[in-house]
C-alpha cells in the first residue's frame, strides 16, 4: 500500500476502491466494506487494505449525509447516485449506518493488536497524531449525524 497523507482516501487502498465504487454506485457497495470491519464475527487480524476501505466509506457516508470534512471523494455522477439512494432510505437504517461506521473506525483506530492500519501508522515516521486526529474528527462527525436520525 502507498500512504501520501493521513486523510481517509490518502491511500492507494480507498483510492482503488473509490474507483471501483464509481464505476459501479449502490449501496451494496459502500456499506459491504465497513460492515466487513464493525462485524462482531470478524475477530483477529484486520487487514489494511480492509482498514482503508472502511474508512473511506465511513467518510463518503458522512459527505452523503452533509457533514464532509474533505472534498468530495467521488466523481458527481456517482455521487448523485448514492446520494439518491441515501435519501430513499428509513431514517433508522441510516442509523444502522451510522452506527456500523462508528464501530469499524473505532476498531481500526483503536485495536493496537489487530489493526493493521493503527500499526502502519504507529510505525510511520511522522507517527500516529495527524492520523489519529484524522480518525476522531470522523468519529465526531458520525455521532453527530447518529444523534441527529429519528
Amino acid at each position: 500500500m502507498s500512504v501520501w497523507g493521513p486523510g481517509p482516501i490518502e491511500n492507494d487502498d480507498a483510492a482503488d476502491w473509490v474507483s471501483e465504487l464509481e464505476e459501479e454506485p449502490s449501496l451494496m457497495a459502500l456499506q459491504e466494506p465497513i460492515s466487513e470491519v464493525a462485524d462482531p464475527a470478524h475477530v483477529g487480524e484486520l487487514y489494511i487494505t480492509d482498514c482503508c476501505e472502511a474508512v473511506a466509506a465511513a467518510e463518503l457516508l458522512t459527505q452523503l449525509l452533509g457533514k464532509p470534512a474533505t472534498e468530495p471523494i467521488l466523481d458527481n455522477e456517482a455521487y448523485s447516485v448514492l446520494s439518491d439512494l441515501i435519501e430513499g432510505q428509513a431514517p433508522s437504517t441510516i442509523k444502522k449506518y451510522l452506527t456500523q461506521a462508528m464501530t469499524a473506525v473505532r476498531r481500526v483506530l483503536n485495536d493496537e493488536e489487530n489493526s493493521e492500519l493503527w500499526q502502519y501508522w504507529e510505525e510511520s515516521q511522522s507517527g500516529p497524531s495527524a492520523w489519529e486526529t484524522t480518525m476522531l474528527d470522523l468519529l465526531n462527525r458520525l455521532q453527530e449525524l447518529s444523534e441527529n436520525q429519528k
